[in-house]
């Protein structure tokens, strides 16, 4: 059965969702990358050394809404991507 998506800015997600809705997503998204599956390691400035502070990566957030083949609501998702 396909699955079908809305895709949205923060701002639409904020409007289309809710604060709560959008931040739980994030939050959830953001536990998995660091903790759970370990993609990333956060580092404070200090433990960056000097010459590669200059291009730190940029990370983005991209809210999806997805609904089942019916059309009916399956799961808030957001995606963090590097910019």
């Amino acid at each position: 059965m396909p699955t079908f998506e809305v895709k949205m800015t923060k701002r639409q997600a904020e409007k289309e969702m809710g604060n709560e809705r959008r931040v739980n997503c994030v939050s959830n998204e953001l536990a998995q990358m660091f903790v759970e599956k370990k993609v990333l390691k956060p580092k404070m400035k200090s433990e960056v050394p000097q010459n590669n502070r200059k291009k730190p990566i940029r990370l983005s957030c991209r809210y999806d809404i997805k609904y089942d083949g019916d059309g009916i609501f399956d799961k808030d998702k957001a995606r963090i991507v590097a910019t």
